[in-house]
């Protein structure tokens, strides 16, 4: 019997790196954040689970920068009124857990702006390579302007049923398996405009503030996620569309 694989391709707003990472002030590196980690209120810390944040703000004029500094364990996508700008962090262990800094004013207006992410646990489920602490997610201003978008209590949260573990026997595939499981996507109960500004929020949920991020190099009350600046260029991601569609 013929076994037929079907291949579903998920497409999101995707608006290119017009943001480019953004030179890092010593004060991220070394310093104090004011921004705190954020996670949903009521799902475990380390199930499976897919997660979308949001975050509206005012601004008096569009800004010529506005650089904000942004990772989230497991994994993440960054959006800014509705476009994709970045996605990480580059592969890191919770001692030395990467941030992607960005400089986001092309994607931003004066009046109304939506910051919106979808942070990915994929659990036990994760490839052998992805080390985790717990759910979570961070954002932080690089000056007072941009601090209007750091993560706290103001940020909302939802958790997307639409996703699912796709698991994998593998007893059965008698073979080592190092990447992740992957995973199922039910366009039926997708939050397809979770990134978009003026949707509802109903459902939506204020974020759980857990802590500051670590910045020593020590574990005890401070064990956490001790960031560093990604040192690896940003993933090239581009638009390209099919040269034909057969069925």
């Amino acid at each position: 019997m013929k076994k037929v694989i079907l291949l579903f391709l998920l497409s999101l707003p995707f608006g290119g790196l017009a943001a480019q990472q953004a030179n890092i002030s010593s004060r991220w590196v070394n310093g104090f954040w004011k921004a705190k980690w954020i996670a949903h209120p009521t799902a475990g810390a380390s199930d499976f689970g897919v997660y979308h944040f949001r975050k509206r703000f005012q601004l008096t004029e569009k800004p010529a920068t506005f650089i904000v500094h942004v990772s989230a364990d497991n994994l993440y996508r960054l959006y800014v009124n509705g476009r994709s700008v970045v996605s990480g962090p580059a592969r890191s262990d919770p001692a030395n857990w990467n941030f992607e800094s960005i400089d986001i004013a092309p994607y931003l207006l004066q009046g109304e702006n939506l910051l919106a992410a979808t942070v990915w646990n994929f659990a036990d489920y994760r490839a052998y390579a992805q080390t985790s602490f717990q759910t979570a997610f961070i954002l932080q201003g690089n000056e007072a302007p941009e601090a209007v978008a750091n993560t706290d209590a103001s940020w909302k949260v939802i958790r997307d049923s639409a996703y699912k573990p796709l698991e994998i026997d593998r007893r059965q595939l008698q073979a080592y398996l190092a990447v992740a499981s992957g995973e199922i996507v039910d366009g039926r109960h997708y939050a397809w405009e979770f990134m978009r500004p003026g949707i509802s929020e109903q459902g939506w949920l204020p974020s759980a503030v857990l802590w500051y991020p670590a910045k020593s190099r020590s574990y005890g009350t401070d064990g956490n996620w001790h960031l560093v600046p990604r040192s690896i260029p940003l993933m090239e991601e581009r638009h390209q569309s099919f040269a034909a569609e057969r069925t």
